[in-house]
């Protein structure tokens, strides 16, 4: 892999250059990481280029490092990275023409998150994504509210793995991947004990 992993456009570099300025980023990179398996949501964030770690792909684009990891580099391949500003909004936005269509039994566990999973968390600031399917075993991440909330496990026992289990029966084991204790903005704050 290349510099064709992914490119920045004028604007997108311009903007990641005034941030670096602004907040006194010299010498820094951008992570960019594919947070679900069907490479639809992402993240990007200021690293230092010493954090680069064993297998990481080191991409110059428009005098821009990104860093990226080779499970997010081959589900970006050709991708694009631009900034753009619109009446109401502004913000990076990764075009990705390849992104890996997904299929069979992750295409039908992605479905069930979009329908039924996801409209339930959402009521409290929640997500689940999909990070990968493997001979039945569906590995989640959950973020905004649910990321570090108090009542995740009765979330997941209790109405994940209900829906996704009648939704698609083939699966054999759920296993949660969510780092809880970065989580910021949990919707409920777990009691000391």
């Amino acid at each position: 892999m290349s510099e064709a992993i992914i490119s920045l456009s004028e604007a997108a570099a311009a903007e990641i250059e005034r941030l670096q300025e602004a907040k006194g980023l010299t010498d820094s990179a951008i992570r960019v990481e594919v947070r679900d398996l069907g490479g639809r949501t992402y993240s990007l964030r200021f690293v230092s280029r010493d954090e680069k770690e064993d297998g990481d792909v080191l991409v110059e684009s428009c005098g821009v490092a990104l860093l990226i990891d080779p499970r997010s580099a081959s589900r970006i391949e050709g991708a694009s990275l631009d900034f753009v500003q619109e009446l109401n909004a502004s913000g990076f936005r990764l075009d990705n023409p390849k992104s890996p269509g997904l299929s069979g039994l992750a295409a039908r566990v992605q479905e069930a998150l979009d329908t039924h999973v996801n409209p339930m968390v959402a009521e409290h600031g929640g997500q689940v994504l999909l990070i990968d399917v493997q001979d039945g075993r569906v590995q989640l991440e959950f973020g905004g509210g649910c990321q570090g909330c108090g009542m995740v496990d009765v979330t997941l026992k209790q109405g994940v793995e209900t829906m996704l289990l009648t939704a698609v029966p083939e699966i054999t084991e759920i296993v949660d991947e969510t780092d809880h204790a970065a989580g910021t903005t949990p919707y409920y704050q777990p009691g000391e004990h």
